[in-house]
């Protein structure tokens, strides 16, 4: 839907009413990033400071038993889906900044998405957007000047990261969780239990008992990895599981269903983790060839035109994809898409939808 209605604005509307409406949705964008990720911090402080979880939008899941700091979500389900969304204006200041002078705004901006990607602890975004940091400085070539700025606006808001889940941690009473403890669990967890920082015991008065089942001592939750494994295991074995099966799926969204109706255990709703898994369960291999038939012709449009913060974003994307699923979950990622092919196929000097669709 959303990628005809860039289509057909595209067809329609002139060159000055398509500029307008780029800085219109670039001002909505802006703002909106804004909100969320005020709403992201007080979500780690609010439950810090004991605020009900009603008035913090925060899930049971990612309060702070297991960290000792929330992980926020923002206005999301979950805090990868926050980090998922949050790629997008990351990259896009991270280009301003290495392109142009920056401006206050653009450093702050960086500093302030920076430290709330961090602070979600989402490994696949963060993955992402290395990989999508790394591709726009490879290829624009920046000056040292903006390099650098950009490095110590990064490294800021992953240090001042840090700081907060110290800080939200030695604020948080409910639990026996000091904010050194916090960092070596948020680290361990990160590096998948590779890095494991001792950290002194600490004494807090009236602890909290801690009933959270993803409890865990040195703060990798191993079961976020072998949940993954374990449901990309079901969705292989659905795809194989008859010829008709491996060329077109079990259906769109069907996932879940069929893995109820061969094991009862798990729930409808079950997800893949992995979208391109889901989607080759699904859709089968027909459904995955024309999906990637899609991208390839777009990430060639793209390379042929040297539109480097779109490859830098859907390379990003893509990454992402292998670490969360379900159509209802990635809609947002269909918009991006769509944005992408709308600015770049209609509001390009020189170039239009009917070009890309030639």
């Amino acid at each position: 839907s959303w990628l005809l209605v860039g289509l057909v604005a595209s067809l329609v509307a002139d060159r000055d009413e398509i500029i307008k409406r780029e800085r219109l949705l670039g001002r909505v964008v802006a703002w909106s990033i804004i909100v969320m990720c005020v709403v992201a911090l007080w979500q780690v402080f609010g439950d810090a400071l004991g605020v009900p979880p009603s008035l913090l939008l925060v899930p049971s899941t990612y309060q702070s038993a297991v960290f000792g700091v929330a992980r926020p979500v923002g206005f999301a389900a979950e805090p990868q889906f926050l980090g998922s969304l949050l790629l997008f204006p990351l990259l896009f200041v991270s280009w301003k900044i290495l392109k142009i002078t920056p401006s206050i705004s653009l450093v702050v901006g960086e500093v302030l998405l920076a430290t709330c990607l961090t602070l979600t602890l989402s490994r696949g975004a963060l993955l992402a957007a290395a990989v999508g940091l790394i591709t726009l400085v490879i290829f624009s070539r920046p000056s040292w000047k903006n390099l650098s700025l950009l490095i110590g606006t990064g490294l800021s808001g992953v240090i001042l990261a840090f700081t907060l889940i110290y800080s939200a941690a030695a604020i948080n009473q409910r639990d026996s969780i000091s904010g050194s403890e916090s960092i070596a669990k948020t680290i361990n967890q990160l590096s998948l239990g590779a890095i494991n920082i001792p950290s002194p015991s600490s004494v807090k008065d009236a602890p909290r008992p801690v009933t959270h089942a993803l409890k865990s001592q040195n703060g990798y939750v191993s079961s976020s990895t072998t949940s993954r494994v374990s449901m990309v295991k079901n969705a292989m074995s659905l795809w194989l599981d008859s010829p008709l099966h491996t060329l077109f799926g079990v259906g769109i969204g069907g996932f879940g269903a069929s893995l109820h109706e061969q094991k009862a255990g798990f729930p409808v709703g079950s997800v893949v983790n992995n979208y391109f898994v889901e989607m080759l369960a699904e859709l089968g291999l027909v459904g995955i060839s024309l999906f990637l038939g899609l991208i390839l012709v777009l990430f060639a449009y793209l390379i042929r035109n040297k539109l480097l913060l779109p490859i830098a974003l859907l390379l990003a994307y893509l990454i992402q994809w292998w670490f969360f699923s379900g159509n209802a979950n990635v809609i947002h990622i269909w918009v991006v898409l769509a944005i992408i092919i709308y600015l770049y196929g209609s509001a390009t000097p020189g170039k239009s939808w009917r070009h890309l669709i030639q």
